[in-house]
């Protein structure tokens, strides 16, 4: 089995303490793991909006870092190891940043399917040299900044913000964007994760209160709804966190198991194929 591990092979002038090191590391070294990418800081600091902690920080004066990568073979607890001769080595300026995602920045934010919104950031001259960069590549997660699966836009101005289009089928409650400079390596997330969903924008989408009947509220291992227009509408439930929990279609009298879902608020979102119009009613499920 394969293990990798990046160490910054700096050494030097630790006396100026790690905000003004020119020479000494200031990332520290981590056991390996089967990934060969490594974060600096480590993601789940940045999720959780971290970017300096002991032994491990971003860099505040211009400088040079080298990492190393050592790689090892393990099989039943013994193996060999092996380290390239050359380093990856990194320039940082203290002209630029910090460069950072100023919107969607908080957990109130919500996206709908679909629908067209900006995505904002500062650039703090890193358009300059010697950063120099011109473009960026905005990515979306739908895990809470875990992964990164939809690209929103490839190589767009570094200018400070985009108009990006929501891709069908992004349900989730914990999304984030990622701003990454184009064929260069700095980039920031989201603070917060917010929700994507299929609820409607504004009041405009609501159709006429009393078209269809939900019953019994609360419910428990069957909801039961009639249509009483007679018509047909194209339904979707959601948790109260986004998440898609089942979707159908409703015409006269329908049931739906609510057995295997989780006590707590729902959403169903009714639309009539035909015209477009929703209807959204909330659920207590017990």
């Amino acid at each position: 089995m394969l293990s990798y591990c990046w160490e910054q092979y700096d050494l030097g002038d630790f006396g100026k303490g790690l905000d003004q090191t020119l020479y000494g590391p200031i990332f520290r070294s981590f056991k390996p793991v089967a990934s060969r990418w490594r974060i600096f800081p480590t993601l789940d600091s940045l999720r959780a909006g971290i970017y300096s902690y002991r032994a491990e920080k971003l860099p505040q004066v211009t400088r040079q870092l080298n990492f190393r990568l050592t790689v090892r073979d393990m099989y039943n607890g013994t193996g060999t190891h092996h380290w390239s001769d050359s380093t990856v080595k990194l320039n940082v300026t203290d002209q630029s940043g910090p460069f950072r995602v100023l919107g969607p920045n908080q957990s109130s934010n919500y996206w709908r399917n679909g629908s067209s919104y900006t995505v904002s950031w500062d650039v703090a001259n890193t358009t300059a040299a010697p950063v120099s960069c011109g473009n960026v590549d905005i990515y979306l997660s739908l895990d809470d900044g875990r992964t990164w699966p939809i690209t929103l836009a490839a190589a767009t101005p570094n200018d400070g913000n985009e108009v990006i289009t929501v891709p069908a089928g992004s349900y989730t409650g914990s999304a984030r964007v990622k701003v990454k400079a184009s064929g260069n390596v700095f980039f920031d997330i989201s603070d917060q994760g917010f929700i994507i969903n299929d609820w409607p924008d504004t009041i405009t989408d609501i159709e006429k209160p009393g078209t269809i009947a939900i019953y019994p509220v609360p419910a428990r291992n069957d909801l039961f709804i009639r249509v009483i227009d007679g018509g047909r509408y194209d339904v979707k439930m959601f948790s109260s966190i986004g998440q898609l929990v089942w979707q159908g279609y409703v015409d006269g009298n329908t049931s739906v198991n609510t057995g295997y879902m989780g006590a707590g608020v729902y959403q169903l979102v009714f639309v009539h194929p035909s015209t477009g119009n929703k209807i959204v009613k909330r659920v207590v499920i017990e």
